[in-house]
């Protein structure tokens, strides 16, 4: 089913374990369940905006392209996020645009000549990322909503859009087997570098310390 599909797209609830690199370089890596989230028949030639450079950006930039998308454009903000945009052209990144720097709207259009048939926004407590997602999405596009803004509404977003450009908008937190086989499998296809991403590794006693840098309080 597509709308079961699309709601295996999520921020990365679950783990994914595996050998990368080689057998003395263990990782344990969050990877969402996006890897079955795009039907191939709804992504072959598509073009892709995915909303938020990090591990879950990446993550939709390679499952976009591995169902057949034929462009995808990845946006982050700022100096937290330029090492990720940087690589991002390894994980199938066609466009990286930092929206501190450019308009992401304008620079897809000139990338590209149009808008985005699918939107995924991924980015965590970034308000404004919504209005940017309605802005990026091509007339009849679709906007997938997987991740929280932590309050704070939707700054800059004009509901009238959604009327006007006949969108179809889905949230998704669902998550299955299915989809952690699927991520599994491509990590361990070693066809992306996902084993040179930069990580860290916490016992219990740094826990309170890696919660806060996963939530951006550091």
């Amino acid at each position: 089913q597509v709308d079961e599909l699309w709601r295996a797209i999520d921020l990365p609830v679950g783990t994914a374990e595996g050998y990368l690199g080689g057998s003395t370089d263990r990782i344990l890596m969050r990877v969402p369940d996006i890897f079955l989230a795009f039907p191939r028949l709804m992504l072959a030639l598509a073009l892709v905006a995915v909303l938020g450079p990090g591990i879950r950006g990446l993550c939709a930039a390679v499952a976009a392209k591995e169902a057949g998308a034929s462009f995808v454009a990845l946006t982050g903000l700022g100096p937290r996020d330029r090492d990720r945009l940087d690589i991002a052209h390894r994980f199938g990144v066609d466009l990286a645009i930092d929206v501190a720097l450019d308009d992401p709207t304008a620079a897809l259009k000139r990338a590209t000549g149009g808008l985005a048939d699918v939107v995924v926004d991924v980015t965590a407590k970034a308000p404004a990322a919504f209005a940017q997602a309605v802005a990026l999405a091509r007339p009849g596009g679709t906007i997938v909503v997987a991740g929280t803004r932590g309050g704070g509404g939707a700054p800059g977003f004009e509901p009238d859009h959604l009327v006007y450009k006949e969108l179809r908008i889905m949230g998704s937190l669902g998550v299955d087997f299915h989809a952690y086989r699927a991520a599994i499998d491509l990590l361990v296809a070693g066809r992306w570098p996902f084993a040179e991403l930069s990580r860290r590794v916490a016992g219990f006693s740094d826990l309170s310390a890696l919660l806060d840098t996963l939530s951006g309080a550091d």
